[in-house]
């Protein structure tokens, strides 16, 4: 039965040996071991007096430990409020035959996989109870007004388990779940409930809460468990999900969901080849599962098997050219791998149509006219990131861009604000601190740009981005005769692009024309695409009123940035000065 949501589709219900049929059942130490945590802010913890408030007086004659029991609505739980209930004579009084019911309807549908050793009563009467059970049998969501009575608050959210996506009601569901956990937060099956309808709105913080409480009280629940690990990839702890997805996949080794969770948690973490592993065996048992053959072709980009990558997504577009993740991956393969940009512009092209306003398309739209210089969709990289940045303003990867596009188009500042908040939301890739550190030295920040780097540089990195940049940073801080002396040591040992880049270094160290030329031309003999180099000795010849040249070597660094704008205007200027 399909009906949690999947850390990016839905995610089937998960069959663990460790079944909550046997709830004593010794568990292994790491499970056994999670804590019960309270539930900050999100539900009130209940008073001891309350439980004489939880159920209508309707009920009033049934002992209370067996409502308790049925409240609580875990498998065993029920299982044995059915033992007390149960009479050898079948002489049982119309609410017992209410709770009867109020027990198969939540065995059958919260819990789908547990046995039903009893008979419901088909004499039931007609109340708001047997109304609301015979609502969620129909997949009808029937919320009352009864906010006192428990069962009234719990039965209608099983609903979710047999309607379709009807999402306006989720948010009812979560209400109402919240309810009753005010009334008793260690109800699992509320907690549950409220865990599942938080994944379906997008609660991420309440969702984890929920599952991990629920999780906590029934370590081995088959059902808690995948909502659990799921609450915790979108709250954004893949370690941890990895970590109990893995523990949870070996008590249960054939359990396909957890074993796809397991994957998405590896792939969340990181762990790039063991997801793709796991992705095989995810396709191994269900060849067509076209949502794993995408999500192994996701993993197989990041582990630049492209060849592999475009493999199954011909295979995936048999079936489906319009999803979203298809769209982008082939977008992404076609920029990195097929190095066609206007090819790749076109599929995100596609992609914002049909997604207009979701943030991984504007994103990577952004991404690409960061890369291209151009519009897509006749929107700007900061237009792409800002409406993003609108709905949500700590969204690292938006500020990402905000920054790369600013220090793109020479605007420094913008560039360093974007940075300084990213740095603030999480701890900096080193391609982005280098980036800082760039930034830092155009707006002769030197000392910012030093504890940045002094943070990732060691004197024996062979990180050849890494060794640029401190050089640079020993000549903006006025530290030319260090600077030249690592020039002079690096050389040496180096080859291709980064002695282009030494010499280039070199000779912003050099006093006279003669040995700065000198090592421009060495810096191009070693890399003919250096743009600083090509750059620089456009800037001599221009000083030289050499125009002729100057447009030489201009023309070669607008072959590498075709949609510079700044670029092209000072090439118009020296069409103008060679006529």
């Amino acid at each position: 039965m399909n009906r949690i949501k999947g850390f990016s589709a839905c995610v089937l219900l998960l069959v663990l040996t460790a079944s909550c049929k046997t709830p004593d059942r010794a568990v292994s130490d790491d499970l056994s071991a999670l804590e019960v945590k309270a539930l900050p802010s999100v539900v009130s913890a209940p008073k001891s007096s309350a439980y004489g408030k939880l159920f209508s007086p309707y009920f009033s004659g049934v002992d209370e430990k067996i409502l308790l029991s049925i409240f609580d609505g875990s498998p065993a739980s029920i299982r044995s409020a059915v033992s007390s209930l149960y009479k050898p004579g079948g002489n049982y009084s119309e609410q017992e035959k209410v709770l009867f019911a109020i027990c198969s309807c939540i065995m059958k549908y919260a819990w789908p996989q547990e046995r039903i050793t009893w008979t419901a009563p088909s004499d039931l009467p007609d109340n708001l109870y047997t109304e609301a059970l015979d609502s969620v049998s129909k997949g009808i969501f029937a919320f009352s007004s009864a906010e006192n009575d428990v069962f009234m608050l719990t039965i209608p959210c099983l609903a979710m388990f047999t309607a379709g996506t009807v999402n306006g009601f989720y948010a009812q569901a979560l209400s109402s779940a919240e309810k009753a956990l005010a009334l008793n937060s260690d109800s699992v099956l509320n907690l549950y409930l409220a865990a599942t309808a938080a994944l379906k709105t997008n609660r991420y913080e309440k969702a984890l809460a929920f599952s991990e409480r629920a999780a906590a009280i029934e370590p081995n629940n088959q059902y808690i468990a995948p909502v659990y690990v799921e609450s915790l990839l979108y709250a954004g702890n893949a370690e941890k999900a990895y970590e109990l997805s893995a523990r949870y996949l070996t008590l249960s080794p054939q359990a396909l969901d957890m074993l796809k969770l397991n994957a998405r948690a590896a792939f969340a973490s990181g762990r790039y080849k063991e997801a793709e592993g796991l992705a095989a065996q995810v396709l191994q048992r269900r060849p067509d599962d076209g949502e794993f053959l995408l999500f192994r072709a996701q993993v197989l980009f990041r582990l630049e098997e492209y060849l592999s990558v475009s493999t199954l997504l011909d295979l995936y577009s048999r079936t489906d050219k319009t999803s979203k993740d298809y769209l982008l991956l082939r977008a992404r393969l076609q920029a990195v791998w097929n190095k066609n940009l206007t090819a790749a512009t076109a599929s995100v092209q596609e992609a914002l149509e049909r997604y207009k306003d979701d943030p991984d398309v504007l994103l990577l739209a952004a991404e690409f006219a960061v890369l291209s210089g151009q519009p897509v969709a006749s929107r700007s990289a900061f237009e792409l990131a800002s409406a993003v940045l609108e709905k949500d303003a700590h969204n690292t990867r938006a500020l990402a861009v905000l920054a790369k596009d600013g220090a793109k188009r020479r605007d420094w500042q913008s560039a360093y604000d974007a940075m300084s908040s990213l740095s603030q939301l999480e701890r900096l890739s080193l391609e982005n601190t280098l980036l800082y550190v760039q930034i830092c030295l155009a707006l002769n920040k030197a000392e910012q740009a030093r504890t940045l780097l002094d943070a990732v540089y060691n004197p024996d990195t062979a990180d050849e981005n890494l060794r640029q940049w401190y050089i640079r940073l020993l000549i903006a801080e006025g530290k030319k005769n260090e600077a030249s002396a690592l020039i002079n040591a690096l050389l040496t040992q180096s080859a291709g692009k980064m002695k282009s880049v030494l010499y280039y270094e070199k000779s912003r160290l050099a006093s006279t024309d003669p040995q700065i030329l000198s090592d421009l031309r060495s810096s191009l003999t070693a890399n003919p695409r250096n743009e600083n180099a090509l750059y620089d000795l456009y800037a001599y010849y221009y000083r030289q009123k050499d125009y002729r040249k100057a447009q030489y070597y201009l023309k070669q660094v607008i072959a590498l940035n075709p949609s510079d704008a700044e670029l092209l205007k000072l090439n118009s200027e020296l069409d103008r000065l060679v006529r």
